[in-house]
């Protein structure tokens, strides 16, 4: 019998954005989405809390995401700090509109990273997070994607991503929850193989806007 995992991750400092006027596809919500949540910021600094549920058990992991906001992309850099066995464990992600993504990995072994490609990280990473889960936690490029409506409730609406044929993807579907006050993602689900594969979700208040209108939940 196999045992299904479930992974959580609670990002700690989430999304805000502006009002929606008007109407917009489910693709031009998401696209609004993250435009806003880099919107006025250069960098920053996050701390990503995830539980791994495995059966019975359950293991709580802690890791560090600086985020550089480039003029024609993002640097991501994951650094984790418990439990001990993962720390020392870093990855570094360079991401480009319309270019691949350059990967580095330093294990806690290794002197300094070393640049892997992306079928390396295909196959879940350390502990069941991808190169993929890591970008799409701050953006996504919404032109691999086609985006439809599922369902709305007075204060969301739930969107499903399904990657083009041309896109290698870890996940056959994602169903995205987008707070239509503030546009905040407030909760992201997984799909793999059409089962539920991990689960992501917001804390905090997501009409809590900052000083520069990008949305976050601090």
């Amino acid at each position: 019998m196999r045992v299904k995992a479930f992974l959580f991750f609670t990002v700690s400092s989430f999304f805000l954005a502006t009002s929606v006027f008007g109407q917009m596809t489910a693709g031009e919500i998401i696209k609004k989405s993250w435009d806003t949540y880099s919107s006025g910021v250069s960098s920053e600094i996050e701390t990503l809390e995830s539980t791994l549920v495995q059966g019975g058990r359950q293991q709580k992991k802690v890791s560090i995401r600086e985020t550089r906001f480039l003029s024609e992309g993002k640097e991501i850099k994951v650094s984790f700090l418990s439990p001990t066995s993962d720390v020392g464990t870093e990855m570094r992600i360079i991401q480009k509109q319309n270019f691949p993504d350059v990967i580095y990995l330093k294990m806690k072994s290794w002197n300094k990273e070393r640049r892997i490609s992306g079928s390396q990280l295909a196959s879940p990473f350390l502990w069941e997070i991808t190169r993929e889960d890591v970008g799409m936690l701050s953006g996504e490029n919404t032109n691999d994607f086609n985006y439809s409506l599922a369902t709305e409730s007075e204060v969301a609406w739930v969107i499903q991503a399904l990657p083009k044929s041309r896109i290698e993807s870890n996940y056959s579907e994602r169903k995205l929850w987008v707070d239509k006050k503030s546009l905040a993602i407030i909760r992201v689900e997984y799909y793999k193989n059409n089962e539920l594969e991990k689960v992501q979700e917001a804390t905090g208040d997501p009409q809590a806007i900052n000083a520069v209108g990008a949305w976050r939940v601090d």
